[in-house]
């Protein structure tokens, strides 16, 4: 029985032993399972992190697919932004016609001088007297060295300006003194006797460059300071006081230049309606109306460019409109210069679009030409650019300068809408001051230079006076060209002010603060560039830049399908300078290599 019993205690020792062994073993197999877990975990870990990491690479390797189209797109958009940009300067450049003489009844012609006068003409501006005894056209006496002459300009400030066939002086007069600008020196110059020769231009040239003359009426001014006041939000229904007197004013001006030109001009009112939700300065609901007149282009209808002027006027208190206002500065002097402008232009006729335009609501807020933009969005109009004339009629400013031919262009760097796709690519491709409306600036500063040397254009690197705005900028805000042009020296006692008369000092926006002459200068300076664009081609769709790693630059453009051009005119300059100062001309051609510029 013993013997049983510690067997029995044996066996249950062993048994104890071995299942303490087991439990062992058991408490090692889980340690090892829970190793195998967290292994486990950690491989789906490493796993879930691998398709994270395989899932950003696949969206950034999309990123730079679309990044490397979207680069792509940028330089095909900055391929057509900056032909579109050179459109208002270099596009315009091209050469789109050839003077052509039609000389009759050769026999007739004789010399009236034994002795002709040579003149050597020296590059650049030259003073020369007609030495002839009798009167002649301009285009016939120069004919000779019309491929390197620029232009010639007599003491009425008229121009003959070969290279658009614009011959705005006629003939030339005996006694009298030139002034005349040469691409390059010529030797032995000699007015030849063209007595009896009848010059006639030929049908590519039109008439207005003939006999192109702007006055500025001061009628115009003053009818509409007599209007007393032209707030936007004053009397509407008076024939004789209000904005709305002003405005059918000026839209019957506008439809007797029509009647003029047989119905040339598509004239109307385009309106907005705003409430005072819409702005501080409109405390009562109104329609703000603008008077539109369109001179319709021959070629390209749908393409524009704009000249405006502001119709309505203020005081101290922008919110008064009840108290006499006259605006004859600010901005009766832009709304003239714009009426005359469509009377000199409309006489003739262009290959692009002419809008002559009154637009109200700018002291509330440029709420006429936020409207006029919208529309011309709306219809799909290609607008060329906007020159906004605001103030253009003073020329003694508070600082005590009296000046008579300085004026300022004030344009913004580039376009207010420009996406960050566009802003990226400047920082390594520069263009911060090359924008559309820049561009427009330099090009009617060009032309102000060459053709108008007696004038000082400034062009100011900025929208608009500091912290102040004009009628051009609700287009900039759209993606459209525009610039203010206005006189250099601001007179703040007759501008915005009541009128009154206040420590020996005279408050108040009146006639006896334009200068006609003056207004008469900057609204040719307006006529001129407004001719000048409206007879300018299409612009260049596809224009290629290439050249990073060589000491030369390349172009490739799609020609233009007009059989008018001849050429293309490439410009370039200095980063720093703020004008386009070198060229070249090249024939009808779709690539250039300029080296060593």
């Amino acid at each position: 029985m013993t013997d049983m019993v510690d067997e029995l205690t044996l066996m249950n020792e062993q048994m104890s032993s071995d299942l303490s062994a087991s439990q062992v073993q058991n408490e090692e197999l889980n340690s090892t399972i829970t190793e195998i877990e967290v292994m486990m975990s950690d491989a789906n870990a490493m796993i879930s992190s691998m398709t994270d990491m395989v899932a950003e690479m696949n969206i950034r390797i999309s990123d730079l697919e679309y990044e490397n189209d979207s680069l792509n797109n940028l330089l095909l958009a900055s391929q057509d932004e900056l032909a579109q940009s050179n459109s208002t300067v270099d596009s315009l450049m091209v050469t789109i016609d050839v003077m052509a003489l039609d000389y009759e009844n050769m026999s007739s012609v004789n010399d009236s001088l034994s002795n002709p006068i040579s003149i050597d003409l020296l590059s650049g501006w030259n003073i020369i007297g007609y030495t002839l005894q009798n009167a002649q056209d301009a285009v016939a006496t120069f004919d000779g060295i019309v491929d390197v002459l620029s232009v010639v300009k007599n003491n009425a400030g008229e121009v003959y300006w070969p290279e658009f066939g614009f011959n705005g002086i006629g003939d030339l007069i005996p006694g009298q003194g030139y002034q005349v600008l040469m691409d390059e020196y010529y030797e032995g110059f000699v007015f030849e006797n063209l007595n009896g020769l009848r010059v006639e231009l030929s049908p590519t040239i039109p008439q207005w460059a003939i006999d192109m003359d702007v006055y500025m009426h001061p009628n115009d001014i003053k009818t509409l300071v007599s209007f007393g006041t032209r707030h936007t939000l004053s009397d509407t229904l008076s024939k004789v006081r209000g904005i709305g007197a002003a405005r059918r004013w000026i839209k019957s001006e506008f439809d007797n230049i029509s009647k003029d030109c047989d119905g040339c001009l598509d004239v109307f009112y385009q309106k907005n309606y705003f409430e005072p939700k819409d702005g501080e300065r409109i405390v009562k609901p109104v329609w703000i109306n603008n008077v539109v007149a369109i001179q319709r282009g021959t070629s390209h209808p749908n393409r524009f460019i704009i000249m405006s002027g502001d119709i309505d006027s203020r005081v101290s208190n922008p919110n008064n409109y009840t108290d006499n206002s006259p605006g004859a500065n600010d901005n009766a002097s832009g709304m003239a210069g714009t009426i005359e402008a469509a009377r000199v232009l409309s006489k003739y006729t262009f290959e692009n679009s002419i809008i002559y335009v009154g637009l109200s609501g700018e002291e509330q807020g440029l709420f006429g030409g936020k409207g006029l933009a919208a529309y011309a969005k709306k219809e799909g109009w290609e607008i060329i650019g906007i020159l906004n004339n605001d103030m253009i009629g003073n020329i003694k400013g508070v600082d005590g300068v009296i000046d008579n031919r300085t004026f300022r262009i004030f344009s913004e760097p580039v376009p207010a809408n420009e996406t960050e796709i566009h802003r990226k690519a400047r920082r390594f491709y520069g263009g911060e001051v090359d924008g559309i409306s820049r561009q427009l600036a330099r090009y009617v500063h060009k032309n102000v230079k060459k053709f108008m040397p007696e004038m000082n254009p400034i062009m100011i690197y900025r929208l608009d006076r500091f912290g102040r705005g004009g009628h051009h900028r609700p287009f900039n805000d759209l993606g459209y060209a525009g610039i203010r042009i206005m006189e250099a020296h601001e007179n703040y006692t007759m501008q915005h002010q009541d009128i009154r008369f206040e420590n020996d000092i005279a408050y108040g926006d009146v006639i006896e603060g334009v200068d006609f002459e003056y207004a008469k200068k900057i609204t040719a300076v307006n006529a001129i560039n407004l001719a000048s664009l409206a007879w300018s081609p299409p612009i260049l769709k596809k224009l290629s830049i290439g050249g990073i790693v060589e000491a030369s630059v390349k172009f490739r453009w799609e020609k233009i399908n007009d059989s008018n051009i001849l050429g293309y005119k490439i410009y370039w300059r200095e980063t720093t300078s703020p004008t386009w100062d070198n060229s070249r001309f090249v024939e009808d051609v779709s690539e250039l290599s300029l080296i060593h510029i």
